[in-house]
């Protein structure tokens, strides 16, 4: 037996902007009502002063942000090995580590894009009368004096670090394997794997309704007819009040804080099967059986690490991206038998017919996750507001579902993955009543299809001496000219993919009547104001909605493969 243990103590102190342009976004540093602009000692807005944001060349934070490191990290390390039979005959591996490591650059570098260094304000005349805007008229709308005011759609720009979340990413692993040597030189390993990770990088919008609001009053709407709080979603300014930052958007959650909060779990049993003192024929097959869960995927700066607020564990905890159940590969290498020897082996026939050798690849593994979500009107601010309350959606490139899930009626997968098949059907979805969602994470595990691969190389070695020998190579990868449908590229190969998911386009309920949605009624309470009637009233969402004919042309259909065999011809000399 063999024992190995140890402690690892790390410190990872943090990174520092030395130019000066350190900022962030601190929630309780905001003012509401003071628009996006503090204001100096005239009176007049503060342009190094955005409400909301501290900077270090106010003297309001340090320059690295947070002004305390995470301290020391303790790190433990144990492994394992037992010769069960004392023979090298059965042999049981364990081993269990904590590692920590900072993440990438990128994540921490936002620091130099939020405001006041970058500061993107969008003026508008949606909604406002008398207030079109035109090349004529355009230098009469200045962004700094309308900021915050009824005609602003502000917009934050990058996500923001959370200035109260500095904690180092932690990676947890164990394994526990029995190995067992075989008859023909086999050694065949069964084991557990586990990889956990806590304190993973990710996004978290906080410009959103996230206590519901269906009682009570607002102005002269009453928060418990959903009408009417979707008549209060529909008109922007008398919106925007209700935001906890309303100077900003709410798109994904308008101001995202990154966070050290994430949490990943992977599960995997690995079985191997090793031959490596073959004479002539070596080989490596591998088994993987394995899930990959958790809120967060692999790349610290894109969509999916945006989660969900409400609530993250539910909405946003799931299969991941990179999930593959079954994985299974097999590489191998052969030495052919001299065909010429004895009375047959002259120069022609031992250069031709001795030294050559194979060797090869082969893949094997499931496909991509795949999830459905609405798009669309069930989805708006209006219909979430309507139906819960609360404006919580985070996109449809995001990790999680979010907003309103579709009902799963049955496994959508047809098991057809030809070109112009149907591979996902569309009439396994359902939309749920109004105020209800389907399951955020489907009890199905829907993929895309399976991918087969087969690399073969063909060697021939010259011999030409004891230490020099000519080698002609001929590689075969994709040997079969297989091609499958790959929904991580672009163009899409199945139908409306966006980012890990099939979007199903939402609508609202149709009236028969007048062949249009169903309209607020004129006159209804906004929190400001009242509906307006005619062709002005806004659709309301209480009457339910329709997955649109449109976004079912392409749906769930492979409309693109991809895949293809490629050959490599190579002349290599050894010395």
């Amino acid at each position: 037996m063999t024992l190995e243990y140890g402690l690892r103590v790390s410190m990872f102190t943090n990174n520092e902007e030395t130019t000066g342009l350190a900022a962030v976004f601190d929630p309780s540093a905001y003012v509401r009502g003071a628009g996006v602009y503090l204001l100096d000692a005239n009176g007049e807005p503060d342009l190094n002063r955005p409400n909301g944001y501290l900077t270090f060349r106010n003297g309001q934070i340090p320059r690295d942000i947070y002004g305390k490191n995470p301290g020391l990290l303790f790190a433990p390390r144990l492994n394992i090995a037992w010769d069960i039979s004392g023979k090298g005959t059965t042999v049981l591996r364990g081993g269990a580590g904590v590692f920590y490591n900072r993440v990438q650059g990128n994540y921490q570098y936002a620091q130099q894009k939020v405001a006041p260094n970058l500061l993107n304000i969008g003026v508008d005349s949606w909604g406002a009368a008398n207030n079109d805007i035109s090349l004529s008229n355009l230098g009469n709308f200045d962004p700094i004096s309308t900021a915050g005011g009824p005609l602003c759609r502000c917009v934050t720009g990058p996500a923001s670090p959370d200035r109260n979340s500095n904690t180092v990413p932690r990676i947890t692993t164990v394994s526990l394997s029995l190995a067992r040597r075989l008859p023909f030189q086999n050694v065949l390993e069964v084991g557990y794997v586990g990889t956990f990770g806590r304190h993973l990088p990710q996004r978290t919008g906080v410009n959103f309704i996230i206590k519901p609001l269906t009682s009570g009053t607002y102005g002269n709407a009453d928060l418990a007819n959903p009408v009417q709080r979707a008549a209060i979603a529909l008109n922007g300014p008398s919106f925007a009040a209700l935001l906890p930052f309303p100077i900003f958007n709410s798109d994904n959650g308008g101001v995202q804080l990154q966070e050290y909060i994430g949490t990943s779990n992977y599960h995997s049993m690995q079985v191997t099967l090793n031959r490596q003192l073959g004479r002539n024929l070596q080989y490596f097959v591998t088994y993987t059986f394995s899930k990959a869960l958790g809120t967060t995927s692999t790349n610290e700066t894109d969509g999916d690490q945006i989660v969900d607020p409400l609530d993250t564990r539910g909405r946003s905890y799931g299969i991941l991206g990179f999930d593959r159940t079954h994985i299974l590969n097999v590489s191998y290498n052969y030495n052919f038998p001299k065909l010429a020897r004895g009375s047959f082996a002259n120069t022609f026939t031992r250069g031709a017919l001795n030294g050559w050798q194979m060797s090869g690849i082969t893949t094997i593994q499931s496909g991509h996750p795949i999830r459905v979500k609405f798009t669309g009107a069930i989805n708006n601010v209006s219909s979430l507001f309507a139906a819960f309350g609360n404006n919580v959606t985070i996109g449809s490139n995001a990790l999680g579902s979010s907003g309103v899930a579709p009902i799963v009626l049955r496994n959508a997968l047809t098991g057809k993955d030809g070109v112009n098949d149907l591979y996902v059907d569309p009439t396994a979805f359902a939309i749920p009543a109004f105020g209800t969602s389907g399951p955020y994470q489907s009890p199905f595990y829907i993929r895309s299809p399976r991918t087969n691969n087969f690399d073969v190389t063909l060697f021939k070695n010259f011999a030409i001496s004891e230490s020099k020998k000519l080698q002609f190579r001929f590689g075969l990868f994709n040997v079969f000219n297989q091609a499958w449908a790959n929904p991580d590229t672009t163009p899409s190969d199945i139908g409306n993919y966006q980012g890990g998911s099939l979007a199903l386009n939402t609508i609202n309920a149709i009236d028969p009547s007048t062949g249009t949605c169903f309209r607020i009624p004129e006159g209804t309470p906004n929190g400001i104001g009242f509906t307006g009637g005619g062709t002005d009233a806004q659709c309301d969402p209480t009457k339910g909605f329709a997955i649109d004919p449109g976004s079912l042309a392409t749906f769930g259909k492979v409309i693109n493969k991809h895949g293809h065999r490629r050959v490599e011809l190579a002349l290599k000399f050894y010395f």
